[in-house]
C-alpha cells in the first residue's frame, strides 16, 4: 500500500547552555536550529492534499517557532529544569506536536540540527 511523506523543515534561531558540561558548550552560546518534521499517511483529500502545508506551518510557527526564535532556552519551560540537549529539544517538540495529528497523518519523526554536521531524530519508527 502507498504511503505519503511529508516533510517540511524550518530554522530559528536560539541560544543555550548544557548544564554539568565542562567543554564550550557549557558556556552560554548560539545557534542557527534547523527543525524538521516529518508526516505519514495514506489518504489524500478532495483536493489532493495528504495535509495542506499551511496548516502544518500555522501549528509550527503557534506551538514551537513562537516560543523559541531569538530565545534564550534554559530560561524556557521545559528547558529551564531540563538540560536543553538537541534530544532533549527534538523529543520536546515532537511530543508538544503529536498530539496535533490524528490517526490519519501520523507525525513519524522530528529531526533537530544545532549545525550542519549534528543531528538528533527522534522517530516512532
Amino acid at each position: 500500500m502507498k504511503k505519503f511523506l511529508i516533510e517540511l523543515d524550518f530554522e530559528f534561531p536560539a541560544a543555550h547552555m548544557l548544564r554539568n558540561n565542562n567543554g564550550p558548550c557549557g558556556r552560554l552560546h548560539g545557534h542557527n536550529w534547523k527543525l524538521q518534521i516529518v508526516l505519514k499517511g495514506q489518504r489524500l483529500d478532495d483536493n489532493g492534499f495528504l495535509v495542506d502545508f499551511f496548516e502544518v506551518k500555522k501549528t509550527i510557527q503557534t506551538l514551537i517557532l513562537d516560543q523559541y526564535d531569538h530565545q534564550y532556552l534554559n530560561v524556557i519551560p521545559p528547558f529551564d529544569k531540563i538540560n536543553p540537549t538537541c534530544e532533549h529539544i527534538a523529543d520536546w517538540i515532537f511530543t508538544t506536536l503529536q498530539p496535533h495529528y490524528s490517526s490519519d497523518i501520523e507525525l513519524i519523526a522530528v529531526s533537530i540540527w544545532e549545525n550542519s554536521s549534528c543531528k538528533v531524530t527522534v522517530t516512532t519508527q
